[in-house]
């Protein structure tokens, strides 16, 4: 049951500051709701009345998800009885969202909460969750519009429903776009992604797992992986115009979106349902991912996306699914708050109730307290999964700690710093952990209660097994959109590869510890074991046997690494594997020198910025920037990775550098024993 808890006065159109006297809520469980009075004019001032019910008996209204802005409250929002004066960014969207011929019923933080009273406030806050769950659906207001907001619009909508037909036909298609038109190679995309998508007579479905791999729904759009100017024409519609917004930024949205059973972007008096926003953005981040576009490059497009993913993560953590929140929480990382707090805070009420850590918001504890109580209860959970964010190695050398630093200034190495970048965009095995298997080594429990004011430490169950003696990294060049990229791209990345090469060579014995070939070994580790996404798409056409990796590689020391080979002697800036009918170079390559290209593609993939050691034992593998000669390979009971890790001088402790790919124990060692080693962490 709704009472109305504003009405009784007209309202005082010549007020010009805060003159409205909020009721006290008569419950705990109660919220206000905005009862957002209808216009014809667009001019007209905005007028409102409050009404009062407990979230159990809620009729039906909508919450607003909107950027707050500078503290600057030059707008009027008009009770009967006062007013309020609100910021721009709300008012434009109270605005944009009232009816012409009937009230609006809204919820929006910034009014619905007395925000001069602290103890409403808490408790207001603390329901949050509830008041998004129970929303009919959630607006988020993502500014003004215009012309080009518009038509960036419609270009989501016109790729989302091209998805729902399997075809794609814009009306602004180039020759090369209408000649693709008309081949037969999209014949065979057409049912492909039905169980993804649906019929095309059908809603497009929200699937999150497919928008978390838009890898996925590749096969419905052929023409974007191909060199057929799609990816331009696509950039021409300003879709960026969209996910520039500062909405996008901001982390409290991840609750929001999250919760909501709809969605729906507003820009003005533009409209897009969220369905078709995150089909088309996890699309487009696989697609250009796939042609060569660094997509860290582009800091916008990574903090929509995250967004994007959450939301999907936490629909499939509701479901039962697999993802955990802590997947949430690395997700979202690089979003903006103004308070470092609020990133595990913002996120608590995503948590999955089985597995729900017990912590209390406490704005009195510093950040890095924050952040260790997080990791602490994490790992006393069993989830050692949260040491492979943490480490050294995406960390400035002042921050490694000591055994005499303050935890309120400095983070132990075991602790993620959530204030730096999802560092899984730099390190590609942490992609693929379901290939990996744990290591079993005795009971992987906590032996110590970190002191955080004294020595910071965890000891885990494990141990250092082994030294790193030789380590080389390289940057390479930023890679384009053709295939094998700029010939200073394709130069670098290969005299890097014979650089590794002779490392290994110089150093080992005639056989890799493992038994295998000091061929297969090598090449298997710069390609992670061969599962990168290149080399997983490569072998899709071929039966697996062990003879396929090695073949690959071949191709690629034939046509690649030797100057006289197909692909090194090509003008590589006109080179386009994927479709040999808009490529001359293409072409012209037999079917050896592609796949060696591909291969190539693989290896970039995995060697950038990443330092390729060789250890005492002649393991070989590959490390976190960073990763210095003299850093131990430790193995961590229950891990999937082993970890690099760095001796402390004249302790016994260790830092953590970050997790690594070590060639032979990938897929996981068992140790027996009564003498348990524990490794001591700060």
């Amino acid at each position: 049951m709704m009472r109305d808890v504003t009405a009784g006065n007209p309202p005082n159109p010549d007020v010009g500051h805060n003159t409205l006297d909020y009721t006290d809520l008569k419950s705990k469980d109660s919220i206000r709701i905005l009862r957002l009075q209808p216009t014809h004019s667009t001019r007209a001032e905005l007028c409102a009345s409050f009404s009062e019910a407990r979230l159990e008996e809620i009729p039906p209204y909508e919450a607003i998800s909107y950027t707050w802005g500078a503290e600057v409250f030059p707008e009027t929002l008009k009770f009967p009885g006062g007013c309020l004066k609100i910021t721009e960014s709300l008012a434009s969207a109270l605005k944009a969202f009232r009816y012409t011929d009937r009230d609006r019923i809204i919820w929006a933080d910034a009014v619905c909460i007395n925000q001069k009273n602290d103890v409403e406030k808490g408790h207001q806050v603390a329901m949050m969750n509830e008041i998004y769950k129970r929303a009919d659906r959630v607006l988020v207001w993502l500014g003004d519009g215009n012309e080009s907001t518009a038509y960036s619009i419609q270009g989501y909508q016109i790729l989302a429903d091209e998805l729902k037909t399997s075809t794609f036909s814009m009306k602004r298609a180039n020759p090369q776009v209408a000649a693709w038109l008309k081949s037969d190679e999209r014949r065979d995309s057409t049912t492909s992604m039905q169980r993804v998508i649906g019929s095309a007579d059908e809603k497009l479905q929200e699937d999150h797992e497919a928008i978390l791999d838009g890898s996925e729904l590749e096969p419905r759009l052929p023409a974007l992986s191909q060199n057929s100017g799609v990816s331009d024409m696509i950039m021409s519609h300003g879709m960026n115009l969209i996910y520039e917004r500062p909405w996008f930024t901001r982390l409290w949205t991840v609750q929001e979106v999250a919760l909501a059973s709809e969605v729906i972007l507003c820009c003005g008096k533009d409209e897009l349902d969220w369905t078709s926003f995150a089909t088309v953005m996890s699309l487009l981040k696989s697609v250009l991912s796939r042609n060569g576009f660094d997509m860290r490059s582009s800091q916008a497009f990574l903090q929509a996306v995250s967004v994007v993913e959450a939301r999907a993560l936490f629909q499939l953590l509701a479901s039962a699914h697999s993802p955990r929140f802590r997947d949430i929480v690395e997700t979202i990382r690089g979003q903006s708050c103004t308070n470092d707090r609020d990133r595990i805070y913002a996120l608590l009420n995503l948590q999955s109730p089985s597995t729900r850590l017990h912590i209390e918001p406490d704005y009195s504890k510093s950040v890095p307290h924050v952040y260790i109580d997080y990791a602490l209860k994490s790992l006393e959970q069993g989830n050692f999964e949260n040491l492979y964010d943490a480490g050294m190695w995406y960390r400035d050398d002042n921050d490694a700690p000591i055994i005499t630093m303050d935890a309120n200034r400095f983070l132990p190495s075991w602790v993620p710093d959530f204030r730096k970048p999802n560092n899984r965009r730099r390190l590609p095995w942490l992609n693929h952990a379901s290939y990996f298997q744990k290591s079993i080594y005795g009971d992987s429990t906590l032996t110590t209660v970190p002191k955080l004011n004294t020595a910071m430490t965890i000891s885990i169950a494990g141990f250092a097994m082994d030294k790193i003696s030789e380590g080389r990294a390289q940057s390479l060049p930023l890679q384009t959109v053709f295939t094998a990229g700029h010939k200073d791209t394709f130069t670098k990345t290969c005299e890097h590869v014979k650089a590794c090469l002779e490392i290994f060579h110089q150093n080992s014995g005639p056989k890799y510890p493992t038994g295998e070939t000091l061929e297969n070994a090598f090449w298997s580790t710069i390609t992670m074991g061969g599962i990168t996404q290149t080399i997983l798409d490569l072998i899709k056409g071929y039966i697996p046997t062990p003879e396929l990796g090695p073949k690959l590689a071949g191709y690629f020391e034939k046509h690649c690494l030797d100057p006289h080979g197909e692909v090194a002697r090509r003008p590589l800036v006109d080179l386009w594997l994927d479709n040999p009918e808009f490529s001359s170079s293409a072409r012209e390559l037999s079917t050896e020198a592609k796949l060696g290209a591909r291969y190539y593609q693989a290896i970039r993939e995995t060697m950038d910025g990443i330092v390729f050691f060789f250890t005492q034992r002649g393991l070989i593998g590959l490390a976190p920037p960073g990763t210095r000669k003299g850093d131990l390979i430790a193995i961590i009971n229950g891990a999937a990775y082993p970890f690099v890790v760095r001796a402390v001088p004249g302790a016994h402790f260790f830092l953590l550098v970050g997790p690594c790919y070590t060639h032979g124990i990938m897929q996981g060692m068992k140790y027996e024993g009564e003498d348990i080693e524990t490794i001591t962490l700060i």
